[in-house]
């Protein structure tokens, strides 16, 4: 067994006898080696540096991929460059680094990417398999396509269109890039394809894209073409049912997967449990959850979202309990999920508890956790602390700000929602619509015209007065303000009135009296 050697080890080599210098072979296996962290593998650079071995092209090649799995680009970048000679594996190696960062969301690294792919080429350099694989994975999105487009051809000029592997992967490519039509067109081309991942990634590429009729669809066309499905396939298409909300059409997938001998596996289980919870089955869910022969944090979050969109707080508390009980550290998503299942029970000293719990696991000031709790401090009517936490905030979104706002303006308090709504635009923050909305919705006496006016005013100078929602909202505010004829002088120089609009300015009149003038309206309305 190798030992790694310590940091005076891999900077001084010892001249003892006793212990053999690693060889490059060795060498390479420590670059390798899964426990190798990012200090260690510097080390083991500078003591291949040290020894004049960086010249050898096949370690230089296991450098970059060392640093790759830590996504240390500009150290990987730094290598390349310096390599004296390269190989294709150097290229391809490089290439998965840039590939590989955040898994294709940074846009930077995407670009040189596909720039170290033209140059590649450009040196008389052949792509293989490896190669497009991992260009293909730094196209994660729309803006992305036109490289992919091109990647497409160059897989053509290459000819790797037969390749299943390399298909798969474009699959894959134009399904993140919501190009469905292509994805859908290539995929006909391999047909008749007798693999399952290929039929997998087609899958895949319709569920994630929002298409889950189509993604099912493909399912059962698999199926009626003899192609057994595994893991991945059940996850694809039980994800599909979940969004949907199929219960009937999940449950019957759900006793395939028990045929297919799935059913104990922790990924395909985590998912039957988010579809049975997003069918508001949670019973169905615990029972899953109850048999996993083992669980990871995403079992107890899909667990605990089940019985959130149950509105269950007894449940989820019970369940946050006994995951406290067996020492499984709580994330961000346990909280969001714990505090949305309670937020139906309004309990202030169940919340104070939840709260204190997250303060000790550092999420209170977590973004979405914060939300929440802000959420829910509103339910309970607690605008004390509610605000407290909302000043603890160190960087506040917008969707903080909102939430504020709506609290304020859920709970009476128009005068504050307005305050705050000022004290945005003075932070620099632009509000939105949904602000507004809100904060309109608080308006609803006489007492509270003369704040419902000013709020009429914030709306023109964001400018959000041809924004339809908002103007419902501001026909809604003066007529349950009794303010009957602000009401009609403002529907009048709307651009557009919806069905809503009507109904609005019709409950309007109703609401001050002059019921006898709706008749006049629905007239008009008929007419229009």
């Amino acid at each position: 067994m190798l030992i790694l050697l310590s940091s005076t080890d891999l900077l001084t080599p010892s001249s003892s006898k006793t212990h053999a210098l690693p060889n490059e072979s060795s060498l390479k296996g420590l670059l390798r080696d899964d426990t190798v962290t990012l200090h260690k593998g510097k080390l083991l650079h500078s003591y291949i540096v040290s020894r004049g071995l960086d010249k050898d092209v096949s370690l230089s090649n296991h450098i970059v991929s060392m640093y790759g799995k830590f996504h240390a680009v500009a150290d990987a970048r730094s290598v390349f460059d310096h390599m004296h000679t390269r190989d294709l594996v150097s290229w391809n190696a490089m290439i998965a680094v840039y590939a590989n960062r955040f898994h294709g969301n940074n846009n930077n690294s995407n670009n040189e990417a596909f720039c170290l792919f033209k140059h590649m080429c450009g040196c008389d350099f052949e792509p293989d398999v490896v190669t497009f694989i991992s260009i293909l994975r730094a196209c994660h999105k729309d803006a992305d396509l036109s490289h992919g487009e091109l990647i497409h051809a160059s897989i053509l000029d290459y000819g790797f269109e037969s390749d299943s592997v390399v298909c798969t992967a474009l699959l894959n490519m134009y399904g993140r890039c919501d190009a469905l039509e292509f994805a859908s067109i290539l995929f006909h081309k391999l047909q008749p394809c007798r693999e399952t991942i290929p039929w997998n990634a087609i899958i895949a590429a319709y569920s994630q894209q929002g298409y889950h009729e189509d993604a099912l669809e493909f399912f059962y066309d698999m199926q009626r073409c003899g192609i057994t499905p595994d893991k991945v396939t059940f996850i694809s298409v039980v994800t599909a049912c979940a969004n949907l909300h199929c219960f009937d059409e999940g449950k019957r997938i759900h006793l395939q997967i028990r045929d297919y001998g799935f059913d104990s596996d922790v990924v395909v289980c985590n998912a039957l449990i988010t579809m049975y919870g997003n069918c508001v089955a949670s019973k169905e869910s615990r029972t899953i959850f109850d048999r996993m022969p083992q669980r990871d944090l995403t079992s107890w979050n899909a667990m605990l979202g089940a019985y959130a969109h149950d509105a269950d707080g007894v449940g989820a508390i019970d369940l946050f309990e006994c995951m406290r009980n067996q020492n499984v550290q709580p994330n961000a998503i346990t909280y969001v999920s714990l505090l949305s299942a309670c937020g139906n029970i309004a309990s202030i000293l169940m919340l104070q508890d939840i709260h204190a719990c997250a303060v000790y696991d550092g999420y209170e000031l977590n973004d979405i956790v914060s939300t929440e709790l802000l959420n829910n401090y509103g339910k309970c009517g607690d605008l004390e602390d509610a605000r407290i936490i909302f000043n603890k905030i160190p960087q506040l979104s917008l969707v903080s700000w909102n939430v504020m706002i709506s609290v304020y303006a859920q709970n009476g308090e128009t005068h504050k929602a307005i305050e705050l709504i000022h004290l945005s635009s003075h932070k620099g923050i632009q509000i939105d619509e949904v602000s507004l909305v809100c904060a309109l919705t608080a308006c609803h006496d006489v007492a509270a015209l003369e704040e419902g006016r000013i709020l009429h005013a914030q709306v023109l100078d964001a400018g959000f007065d041809c924004n339809i929602i908002v103007e419902n909202a501001i026909v809604t505010m003066y007529g349950k303000c009794e303010a009957l004829e602000d009401a009609c002088l403002f529907f009048e120089t709307m651009h557009f009135h919806n069905v809503v609009t009507w109904n609005i300015i019709m409950d309007a009149h109703v609401q001050s009296g002059k019921g006898d003038e709706v008749l006049d309206l629905n007239q008009i309305k008929e007419l229009m």
